[in-house]
């Protein structure tokens, strides 16, 4: 029973450590927010940037994990390109070393609470505050805390099971050979999966290299499998993304793979070499924890600055694994893919099926106008069944949108990312309010030809031409809702371009209603002839008021926030 209690409390220090570390994360993704998606689609451009944008962001956030999926989230709405993406994962790879560091160099205090303590009471009155970011920053240095009572915790709760015996397990990796070497590296793996955390790992190894448990060469076995392990995070939030977003996901595991294939061999030559560089004359000065810390970090220094170099291999070979040229069709909505990270990055996601909600209604819109000007009977059934079957998807993506959103914003998310949200689901009832409309429109049309209610060549004409200003405008509108944020110039520009083709639309809609009067009394068309046409002008108005209200909702939320700042 002891021992039982002595590993559920070694477990319950790597859950604290992991739960404050998420905790801090989790803070300052919500405090940069925006900030950071408009950073890193402007320092992207160059590798040099992109990889620096990565070792810094890591540093900061302290996870390599929340970078990967913001580098397969940022492909699949296209902010980055693949090249783009797998310089900001090199980065990443440097940058998670400062959690090795961080652990190595406080492992060996003989108090981590001294620091964590006082952390937490400085950190206390800033959670009654009433200002979000005031108190999204005490989380902030609450996790950060948090980490260093679970390093405390980890480094009391490994004498326990020394002197028990629990760990007699690890001495078959502790003996050396091939072997050992890869049971070291599968362990890794699956612990880092496990815990979907490769700084975990670190904490845990190194506390038990540091408590004489693990040797130098399984300790580094380890990390190099926790390397490979910390991909899966990637890879999961790909699995339901698009194809270039799979490939970063890709790119991502190959770099850690073959970086560990590569060093495998020299394992021990490399072990030498930073024993040498902590061992001046012989006496070794630095604590196993530094060693390991300094073995993380040359592997990936070395890796990075390898496939830094010669990027072309691990691209093509990312292409290979994941082929195609990308073409993309309409299909039922996704947007879980970065669930399992912060809000800011699930907005994305939610940014993009809203978006392909807008091309699917502006696809409708368009296909209603070549309908319209269609004289065989076959192929206006054709165009109408593909019509009925975009109306259908539409419903499927309000639903989706709409829950995901409500569940967002039930979260914590800062006052940008909530007027957001808000603005996605109007976004989402009015195009959806806007398909159904083009349904109505349809279904007036197709009840028109069944009782052979026949329009003049200028009533026509003018439907025709209402619904092409009409699409103009949605056309517009669409940038409005795009993953790259604009610009007030361009905005207003586009804002202009919106109002410009509704106006037209209103001016066609009022030269309908007077010249639908004056044909009427002359007798140009029949009584049920000016009421369908009516009846069709009436429908597109309406539209035109949905969109008119989106350019509304778009210039209240986002252009005064932008005047205001």
């Amino acid at each position: 029973m002891t021992n039982l209690v002595e590993v559920l409390n070694l477990i319950g220090a790597l859950a604290l450590f992991i739960y404050g570390m998420v905790v801090m994360s989790g803070s300052i993704q919500r405090l940069t927010g925006s900030r950071m998606r408009r950073a890193v689609g402007r320092v992207t451009r160059k590798p040099e940037r992109a990889y620096l944008a990565g070792l810094t962001l890591t540093g900061v956030l302290q996870s390599s994990s929340a970078i990967s999926v913001i580098a397969v989230s940022f492909a699949q709405v296209g902010l980055l390109r693949l090249s783009e993406a797998y310089f900001l994962m090199l980065g990443a790879n440097v940058g998670t070393t400062v959690t090795a560091w961080l652990v190595a160099l406080t492992i060996s205090k003989p108090s981590l609470g001294g620091l964590a303590l006082p952390l937490l009471a400085f950190a206390l009155p800033l959670m009654f505050f009433k200002r979000r970011r005031t108190r999204t920053l005490g989380e902030a240095i609450i996790g950060f805390s948090l980490m260093f009572v679970g390093l405390g915790l980890l480094k009391e709760g490994v004498p326990p099971i020394t002197e028990a015996g629990l760990a007699g397990f690890l001495d078959f990796f502790n003996v050396g050979g091939m072997w050992s070497i890869l049971g070291a590296v599968f362990i890794g793996v699956i612990a880092t999966i496990a815990l979907q955390s490769s700084s975990a790992v670190m904490a845990l190894i190194i506390t038990l290299a540091a408590g004489g448990v693990v040797t130098e060469f399984t300790g580094a076995a380890v990390i190099l499998g926790a390397n490979i392990g910390t991909t899966s995070t990637a890879i999961l939030a790909s699995l339901v993304a698009g194809r270039e977003a799979r490939r970063v996901a890709a790119a991502h595991f190959l770099l850690n793979a073959v970086g560990v294939v590569l060093f495998l061999p020299l394992l021990q030559p490399v072990l030498d070499l930073v024993r040498w560089f902590l061992e001046p004359g012989g006496i070794f000065l630095g604590e196993i924890g530094i060693f390991l810390a300094l073995f993380h970090t040359m592997f990936n220094v070395v890796t990075t600055g390898i496939f830094g170099l010669f990027p072309k291999p691990i691209l093509w070979m990312a292409r290979k694994l994941v082929p195609g040229e990308g073409v993309r069709d309409f299909r039922s909505p996704l947007v879980a893919a970065s669930a399992m990270d912060a809000p800011e990055l699930q907005v994305l996601e939610a940014q993009r099926e809203a978006e392909h909600h807008h091309e699917l209604g502006l696809k409708m819109m368009r296909e209603l106008e070549t309908m319209m000007a269609l004289l065989d009977p076959t192929k206006r059934d054709r165009s109408s069944d593909r019509i009925s079957e975009l109306r259908s998807l539409s419903g499927r993506y309000e639903s989706e949108l709409k829950a995901f959103l409500e569940r967002l914003a039930r979260g914590k998310i800062s006052g940008a990312t909530y007027r957001q949200v808000q603005f996605l689901l109007e976004w989402s009832t009015e195009i959806s309010q806007v398909v159904e409309l083009l349904h109505a429109f349809l279904e007036v049309q197709i009840d028109r030809e069944r009782n052979e209610v026949f329009f003049a060549p200028k009533q026509r004409s003018r439907l025709v031409a209402m619904l092409g200003e009409l699409a103009l405008g949605m056309e517009a509108l669409g940038p409005l809702n795009g993953p790259v944020q604009l610009g007030l110039k361009s905005a207003r520009d586009h804002l202009n371009r919106i109002e410009l083709h509704l106006s037209s639309a209103n001016v066609i809609r009022e030269q309908m209603r007077t010249k639908h009067l004056e044909d009427a009394r002359k007798g140009r068309y029949s009584v049920e002839s000016g009421m369908t046409f009516n009846e069709m002008g009436n429908l597109l108005e309406e539209m035109g008021l949905r969109l008119s209200i989106l350019s509304a909702k778009y210039e209240e939320v986002f252009m005064a926030s932008s005047q205001q700042r």
